[in-house]
Order: structure tokens, then C-alpha cells, then sequence
């Protein structure tokens, strides 16, 4: 599970909605640290599989979807069946005086022209017209 926050919130949530409360809290029971923990989920959860302290791991899509590829000996895509997405935004803002300005600009680039067709091809879900690029309220 992650950390803190809202993210871990939302993991919590979904994990009740599939499993049950019992085994939600049965699963957040089980949560351990090892030798190397991070704190980082992307960076714990295959760690922990691989090293045999865990023997599944439950995270988003496009990260079981990079691990199962990436390392066929070590994982494999389960889908589990009525799961279903949920959204988390992903913002930046732009500084005034950056400290790299051509590496900003690359970014920039990156991010509003090529990011939108590489990141579904890596099992990220697309974003339709009024998401990409829209305004970031700050409440």
C-alpha cells in the first residue's frame, strides 16, 4: 500500500470494495518492511515479490502491466476480475526562471505533445480532450 495520503486512501478503498473490510484489514495487517524498503510502492511492491517476502502485489495496471514485461521470470499479470480504474490526477507547473532552461523546454515538449501517445502504449488509460492539458484547480 502506499505511504500516506490520498493515494493510500483510495488503494485502501478499492481493496474493501474487492475484498471485503475483514479482508482489507486482514491485508493492511500483513503490511511488513524489509531490508531495502523504500517506502516507495512502485519500488517496494516488485522488490518484495521478487525476493519472495510477498507473494502477489496489488498496484495499478500500467505498473504490473511494465513489471510482467520487463521481467517474465519473476511476475505475471493477473487481472482480477470487477476491479475498476480509478483517476488520479497528474499536474506540473512551469517555473518562472528555471535552472536548466532547455531541459524544461524538453519536458514541456514532452509532456503536452509526445506524452499523450506514448503513455497508453505503456497501459497508462488515455485521457480524452477536456483532460490533457486542462487547468489544475487549487482549492
Amino acid at each position: 500500500m502506499p505511504d500516506s495520503g490520498d493515494v493510500r486512501a483510495q488503494c485502501l478503498a478499492a481493496v474493501e470494495a474487492q475484498l471485503g473490510k475483514p479482508a482489507a484489514n486482514a491485508l493492511v495487517a500483513a503490511e511488513t518492511n524489509f531490508p531495502g524498503c523504500l517506502g516507495i510502492m512502485h519500488r517496494d511492491l516488485p522488490e518484495m515479490v521478487a525476493r519472495g517476502y510477498a507473494d502477489v502485489a496489488f498496484t495499478w495496471f500500467h505498473l504490473v502491466s511494465f513489471w510482467a514485461h520487463a521481467f517474465p521470470d519473476h511476475f505475471e499479470f493477473v487481472a482480477v476480475p470487477g476491479v475498476v480504474s480509478f483517476f488520479t490526477k497528474i499536474a506540473f507547473a512551469r517555473t518562472a526562471n528555471p535552472l536548466r532552461p532547455e531541459a524544461a523546454k524538453a519536458f514541456d515538449e514532452f509532456f503536452f505533445v509526445r506524452a499523450r501517445d506514448v503513455y497508453p502504449r505503456h497501459d497508462f488509460a488515455r485521457m480524452d480532450d477536456n483532460e490533457f492539458g486542462a487547468p489544475l484547480g487549487l482549492d
